[in-house]
């Protein structure tokens, strides 16, 4: 049995020279799947199956595809080393964990901030309601001494 995804890749290129080269490129799965018998008839989903991630990896570019002087917007360029290319990975690996860590302090200051103000409505509220039912009494009962003041 076969699942097929139907979805999208996104690449980004960069010019160098007279050449177009990919730098990155991110997988996008869709909603949209069918499941294949072994002959590839589309079948009913299967009611029990152990979901597999995606496990989509960027193909390295080969430097026989990319001419040996390189240049991006009139300036030389060099091909990084695999130890750069490493380092950059775990840079943007480190910047994309800085990046969640700063939304998750936004979300929990948004958070607070709107806890904050529905707090305070709420005491807006009480207050107002009191006002009224002390209004409500004078009103009621002229020359009685309310005794919540």
């Amino acid at each position: 049995m076969r699942k097929v995804t139907v979805g999208f890749v996104m690449q980004e290129y960069v010019e160098l020279g007279d050449t177009l080269v990919c730098v990155g490129q991110e997988f996008v799965a869709g909603d949209e799947v069918t499941w294949e018998d072994v002959n590839g008839e589309v079948v009913d989903t299967p009611v029990d199956h152990v979901y597999q991630s995606f496990e989509m990896e960027q193909p390295e570019v080969q430097p026989e595809v990319l001419p040996e002087e390189l240049e991006y917007d009139g300036t030389p360029v060099r091909r990084m080393s695999a130890e750069e290319m490493e380092e950059m990975e775990e840079f943007d690996e480190r910047m994309r964990q800085a990046e969640e860590e700063d939304e998750r302090w936004r979300n929990s200051e948004r958070r607070r901030v709107e806890e904050e103000r529905l707090r305070r409505a709420e005491e807006l509220r009480l207050r107002r309601a009191e006002e009224l039912r002390r209004e409500k009494n004078r009103w009621l009962y002229p020359g009685v001494i309310d005794p919540a003041n």
